[in-house]
Order: C-alpha cells, then structure tokens, then sequence
C-alpha cells in the first residue's frame, strides 16, 4: 500500500464523517423545526379549545346567575305576598273593631232608653224599650 492511497483513503473516511456529521446536523434542524412547528400548532389548537370552554362556560354561568336572580326575584315576591295577606287582614280586623268602638262610643253618649212596662199576651210583666234602630224581639215562654 503506498503512502498516497492510504492519504486518499483517509480524506475520503474524513469526508464521509464530515458528510454525515453535517446530513446528522441538518437533519436535526430540520426535525426541530417541524417539532418546534408542530408544537406551536398543537399550542394554538389547545387555547382556542380552552378560549371556546371558557366561552361557553362563562354562558352558562350567566344563564344561571340570571335564573338564580329571577328566583330570589319570585322568593322575595312571594315572602311580599305571604306578608301582606296577614297584614291585610290585621288592617280590616282593626277597622272593624274601630267602627264597633264607634258603635259603642255613640250608643254610650245616646240618651237612655224609656223603659215602659205593660202586659204580655202571656200574662207577665214586659219591659218595652223605645226603639234605638233595632228590631224588637220577644222572650220566649218558659
């Protein structure tokens, strides 16, 4: 073997290392750039799924902030209604009892009554009074 061919040889491994080494780095860098690529897509993908659940998530939150609302509405309307009948009644309970004092206030400052006594179909003793407004009754026999 001459000095001159083992030289080449050894140029040509050299060379073919060098080849390698660099298709071994440009390929890296061209895997990388796919990764880092896809990467990104898959990235952009995953926040525009988040951005739509958020998006419906914050719907349905309002659809039942505004069902709860009109339910404390109809609660708060219905605690009014359930107030208001017995206070209601309490107000015309005591409007009654007003115009029965009335009643009472205006029979007491009227004069007595004349009182006359005759005799009843029944033989007895009756006291007649003289008429206040009401309709006169007869006792019952024994």
């Amino acid at each position: 073997m001459n000095v001159a061919s083992a030289e080449v040889w050894v140029y040509l491994v050299f060379a073919l290392l060098l080849g390698a080494a660099l298709g071994w780095a440009t390929a890296m860098r061209v895997s990388r750039a796919n990764f880092v690529a896809q990467m990104r897509a898959t990235a952009d993908e995953l926040e525009q799924r988040q951005a739509a659940a958020a998006s419906q998530l914050r719907i349905v939150q309002l659809r039942a902030q505004n069902e709860l609302e009109r339910a404390r509405l109809t609660f708060k309307r219905q605690l009014a209604n359930a107030a208001d009948g017995p206070r209601i009644a309490i107000i015309e309970a005591e409007e009654r009892l007003r115009a029965v004092y009335r009643e009472l206030d205006r029979l007491r400052r009227a004069p007595a009554p004349r009182i006359s006594s005759r005799l009843s179909r029944f033989g007895r003793l009756e006291e007649e009074e003289a008429s206040d407004g009401f309709a006169s009754t007869l006792t019952m026999p024994d």
